[in-house]
């Protein structure tokens, strides 16, 4: 897992050298993020300590949340063209015109903004409160569930370069997104998601879809327990990313279509978790005859 996180991070430190302008703002963060991972790796690489223990499992959310936060500048960089005009037309051939100018025009009562927004900022809670269980409990395969799911998001950040897009909050649904009710707490807190938000071209495909469906389905293998609480979570999670107008009806169908590529990812680039893998990644057909061929045919020396 960290060396998936240095990978994309060397690579993008390299593109955003590439890019220059404004891009350059964030090479010091990217440098920053490698120095510190192979610091932890270097230095924290004994289990002999707790403390340390737990810097090593933690320290990888910090570097994603680097990397997620300096993608902004490089993309608009290197993509100035955003493609919110296709996936707008991409809905009203999906909904009709009818259901899709619909979708923002009427506005919902606070109470149920507020309960959206709160599942919205759950995003990065629900995947570390499970690996911060599996690390508590040193579970055998943490390390393989939490590359999954970075490499899901990775996957997700790809799409950002590939299809650049704002999201309806910033195009067909500027006016209900800026008149949504501020509520107790939900208006405040979507302000403060703008303000530290620095990568705004996000919206394709919908890495909130993709990472809390795998992370769900995680969560039922793992800690089914959990399950009363994930599953309503992540209900209303999926749903705030389009009732909110972050994402597109599009971006949230084609990033459930993409999920089974993070994993397949994973045991691409770490052929050790194919053992794991076979066995623990969503039931998709095409995922499951990828791994099993693989280990029916191993690469040749």
């Amino acid at each position: 897992m960290e060396r998936l996180l240095l990978g994309t991070s060397l690579v993008l430190t390299i593109l955003a050298i590439i890019g220059g302008g404004q891009a350059d703002a964030v090479i010091p963060n990217l440098i920053a993020g490698i120095i510190v991972l192979l610091l932890a790796v270097r230095w924290l690489a004994s289990d002999t300590h707790e403390t340390a223990r737990w810097i090593r499992e933690i320290l990888p959310f910090a570097i994603l949340l680097n990397i997620f936060q300096s993608l902004g500048p490089i993309i608009t960089t290197l993509r100035p063209i955003t493609y919110d005009h296709f996936l707008i037309a991409s809905d009203h051939a999906i909904l009709g015109d009818r259901l899709s100018t619909a979708l923002w025009s009427s506005h919902l009562p606070w109470p149920i903004t507020d309960t959206l927004t709160l599942a919205y900022t759950s995003f990065y809670f629900l995947p570390f409160a499970l690996y911060v269980w599996m690390a508590a409990h040193r579970h055998p395969e943490r390390q393989w569930v939490i590359t999954a799911i970075f490499s899901t998001f990775l996957v997700s950040y790809i799409g950002y370069f590939l299809f650049p897009a704002l999201g309806p909050r910033a195009t067909v649904a500027a006016s209900y997104y800026q008149t949504l009710p501020a509520g107790l707490i939900g208006g405040p807190v979507r302000h403060l998601l703008d303000i530290l938000e620095n990568t705004k071209v996000d919206a394709f495909p919908s890495g909130h879809t993709m990472v809390t469906l795998l992370t769900l389905y995680f969560v039922q293998r793992y800690r089914p327990s959990w399950l009363w609480f994930y599953i309503p979570c992540s209900a209303f999670l999926i749903a705030a990313t389009m009732l909110l107008a972050y994402h597109y009806v599009t971006d949230v169908l084609i990033g459930t279509l993409l999920i089974p590529i993070g994993p397949w990812l994973a045991c691409l680039l770490f052929p050790s978790f194919e053992s794991l893998g076979a066995g623990a990644v969503p039931p998709v057909p095409g995922l499951r005859w990828v791994l099993r061929s693989r280990k029916a045919h191993p690469p040749q020396e």
